[in-house]
Parts: structure tokens; C-alpha cells; sequence
């Protein structure tokens, strides 16, 4: 949620959860980084070989390239969480 809109809702939405289920959320950085991983990978292969061949939906490699802003969110936030470069995605 924070790559799309306001950073702010990572915390609102994780509070939320911790109170729903009575739990403190610990490392979750680590799934930050995986969900990271896995949108970087799914954008790329879209890249290389076209979006339906990804197996997304016609029209989603249009749509990535006008809303490229949350891309660049999503590798600064991994750059921040990992201090990993991907040259390739740059």
C-alpha cells in the first residue's frame, strides 16, 4: 500500500492487523522484501517477454509504463530495506 499511496498506510495497516489478531508483528522488513523481490521480478519478466506471456492481462504492460511512480517506489524501498542495487532495473 505504501508504494501506491501515502507511505503512512504501512503503519496504519500493520497496527490494524496487530490488534485484530492480538500480536505483536515482528520482522516483517523480511516479507517487505520478499513481496519486493516478487514485484520486481513479475515488472521485469513483463518487460522482456510481454505482459500476457507473463501471464498477466493484456493491456498491464501499458498500464505499468503510466503508472512507472510506484515502480520507482518499490526499488527505492528495497534499496532502503537491503542497500542492494539492480543496474538492470535502473
Amino acid at each position: 500500500m505504501s508504494t501506491y499511496d501515502d507511505p503512512a498506510f504501512r503503519e496504519i495497516i500493520l497496527k490494524s492487523y496487530e490488534e485484530a489478531s492480538g500480536r505483536e508483528i515482528r520482522d516483517i522488513e523480511f516479507f517487505d522484501v520478499l513481496a519486493i523481490g516478487r514485484r520486481i521480478l513479475d515488472v521485469s519478466s513483463s518487460f522482456v517477454v510481454g505482459a500476457e506471456q507473463a501471464g498477466m492481462r493484456a493491456g498491464a504492460l501499458k498500464m505499468m509504463r503510466k503508472f512507472s511512480d510506484h515502480l520507482h517506489k518499490v526499488y527505492e524501498l528495497l534499496k532502503e530495506r537491503t542497500g542492494l542495487r539492480l543496474p538492470e532495473f535502473e
